[in-house]
């Protein structure tokens, strides 16, 4: 896993293409579509509508911080949730996705952009991100908006 962070200190800039909108999840009537997305993205996922709505429940969790991306057409093209840690005034981004129809497209860049303004808002001085370092997808995505690695996890195996 690579490990990437970003400073909150300096501006934010805007990238939102012009045909998107980027706001929070209206949870419970948009919940089924917020799931459709997350299994689309992470197929096969096991992720359930219950659990989703579990997880809108969780301490932590805060219902301003979980973002989609939405096209004219209203469905749903990226989403993230942010998550606010104010003992160390940092932010995590997990998890992060965009539609395979609506990528290299900016939707994720500009939901992405609009949690790292929404974390700072709140007194955020950091944000952090975790890839797989093969997905060069994901990593370039996040080196978009300023991530930059800071470490890595390495897994070690040996056949038996």
């Amino acid at each position: 896993m690579l490990h990437m962070a970003r400073s909150l200190d300096g501006p934010i800039p805007d990238a939102l293409p012009s045909e998107f909108v980027v706001r929070a999840v209206q949870g419970g009537v948009e919940d089924e579509a917020r799931v459709d997305l997350h299994r689309e993205v992470w197929h096969p996922s096991r992720v359930t509508l219950e659990a989703y709505r579990r997880l809108r429940t969780i301490s932590g969790y805060r219902s301003d911080l979980d973002l989609v991306t939405v096209a004219p057409s209203g469905e749903f093209a990226a989403y993230c949730i942010c998550w606010f840690d104010p003992g160390s005034v940092s932010g995590e981004f997990e998890p992060v996705g965009t539609r395979g129809a609506f990528r290299r497209r900016g939707a994720g860049r500009a939901v992405m952009l609009e949690g790292l303004r929404r974390l700072q808002a709140l007194g955020a001085r950091t944000a952090i991100v975790y890839s797989v370092e093969a997905n060069t997808a994901s990593t370039g995505l996040y080196q978009s908006v300023g991530f930059r690695p800071v470490g890595r996890d390495l897994t070690y195996a040996k056949k038996v």
